[in-house]
């Protein structure tokens, strides 16, 4: 199979398992019921805090997530007087311009989502060429 066609099976893979729930949705604002139903694409709490970080990043600036700890329970850390998730931030980091990019098109859980996508995708895209190489 050639490299540019796996590419794209594997780019189409990732776009039909993406999730998400249109609307620019906020765990404490717009779509906060659609948030909390039962098999949402928040259904773990690492989507959850990666998403509110996220969310935090960009609206409020700073890595905490006091705003959202109801969400986020039961997996939070507690550090100088803050709550913050208790996963990496460099996920959320990098979504940041994907949530600004999805809030655009009313989008921005799924363009958030997709970031992991992305990277994937450009992943195995390097992994092809250095195998050419060899």
């Amino acid at each position: 199979m050639k490299p540019s066609l796996f590419l794209v099976l594997l780019s189409l893979i990732f776009i039909l398992t993406l999730r998400g729930i249109p609307g620019n949705l906020h765990p404490n604002g717009v779509g906060k019921d659609k948030i909390n139903l039962q098999n949402t694409p928040f259904d773990t709490s690492l989507d959850r805090g990666r998403y509110a970080q996220t969310i935090s990043l960009v609206e409020k600036r700073t890595f905490n997530v006091d705003e959202f700890s109801e969400f986020l329970k039961p997996d939070l850390a507690w550090y100088n007087g803050h709550f913050y998730p208790a996963f990496p931030a460099g996920p959320a980091v990098l979504s940041v311009p994907a949530y600004i990019l999805g809030r655009f098109f009313g989008l921005s859980q799924l363009f958030t989502f997709a970031t992991s996508a992305i990277f994937s995708l450009l992943t195995v895209w390097v992994i092809l060429k250095v195998a050419k190489e060899i």
